[in-house]
């Protein structure tokens, strides 16, 4: 198991946790889905929280914790797909394809296994 990576990773879902963290679910490829305690990113002074949305491409720094998360050192914003949400359309095809990667069962396996 990897103890700390970088990775590029599209947002599929967030969770509240706590009174300040967020829970996030990313999808990556190096090591498919998993999923990331953001530690304050709730916070009005956090610059996790708008770049932890669903469907945000971002590079994100983790750190595996002793429990079942990674924990995020570091976030940052590389596209809002701007394209997908412009358009009804295009954002409801984004979203059923979210809930579709978020539906698989299985963590922490690479795209293309």
């Amino acid at each position: 198991m990897v103890k700390e990576f970088r990775d590029d990773a599209v947002v599929l879902r967030t969770y509240k946790s706590g009174e300040a963290d967020r829970i996030v679910v990313l999808y990556t490829r190096a090591h498919g889905k998993v999923r990331v305690l953001a530690k304050g990113a709730r916070k009005s002074s956090s610059r996790l929280g708008a770049t932890l949305e669903t469907l945000g491409y971002v590079r994100v720094d983790l750190v595996k914790s002793r429990g079942a998360f990674y924990i995020a050192r570091h976030v940052a914003h590389l596209d809002s797909l701007r394209t997908l949400r412009d358009s009804y359309t295009r954002i409801s095809a984004g979203y059923a394809v979210v809930e579709a990667v978020d539906a698989i069962p299985s963590e922490e396996t690479p795209d293309g296994e």
